[in-house]
């Protein structure tokens, strides 16, 4: 197996807490703490352009089919930009940093979990605040499955899963302290890390 060697290194005085690669492999993403996303040419490891929001940006994420952006702050904000006409959009705020976003497979909705024990679903294409899910704890990390209705969320003390049309709790996997959660494509398998 061939060692991977590396390609570039770049250095913005200030620190980095998220990175995405864009879903056509074009363009990286970087989530800086002085409310920047960066955009980097990834052929030519070359500035792009940068987006601006309020606040740390502590994680990131690329809807499947390339059109939006989002942005979880450790003000709590959510912030959605289309990459093709311009539009920003603000979604729900949380009470407490967002830790973890993720949007569903068909890009209409993003996930957004937070400090404040809250997941709160949103409509991507007008920022509406769909439903919230309440926890005991902290919502550290969030995945859709690829199935049309299952969200699987990791929450810090319970892993569940809801139904992401109505809210309503489906059931409960494990009763144990996770760090991350992933699910096959078709629910025969999930992987847990526990810590």
């Amino acid at each position: 197996m061939r060692r991977p060697e590396l390609q570039d290194t770049f250095n913005y005085a200030i620190p980095i807490w998220d990175v995405n690669i864009s879903p056509d492999g074009k363009s990286l993403a970087v989530a800086r703490d002085d409310g920047r996303i960066t955009f980097i040419a990834l052929a030519t490891r070359k500035f792009e352009f940068e987006l601006l929001t309020f606040g740390g940006l502590y994680v990131t994420a690329f809807s499947p089919n390339g059109t939006w952006i989002a942005a979880g702050s450790n003000e709590g904000t959510i912030t959605f930009w289309n990459l093709r006409d311009g539009r920003v959009l603000t979604g729900p705020s949380h009470r407490g940093e967002v830790f973890e976003i993720a949007f569903s497979p068909d890009s209409s909705k993003l996930i957004s979990g937070g400090s404040d024990s809250f997941a709160f679903m949103t409509q991507v294409s007008n920022g509406a605040k769909l439903f919230q899910i309440t926890n005991e704890d902290w919502v550290e990390d969030l995945t859709f499955s690829r199935m049309a209705n299952g969200l699987l969320p990791f929450l810090m003390i319970k892993v569940r899963v809801w139904d992401t049309a109505t809210g309503e709790k489906i059931r409960m996997l494990q009763d144990s302290f996770l760090s991350s959660v992933e699910i096959s494509p078709g629910w025969s398998m999930a992987c847990h890390h526990w810590l």
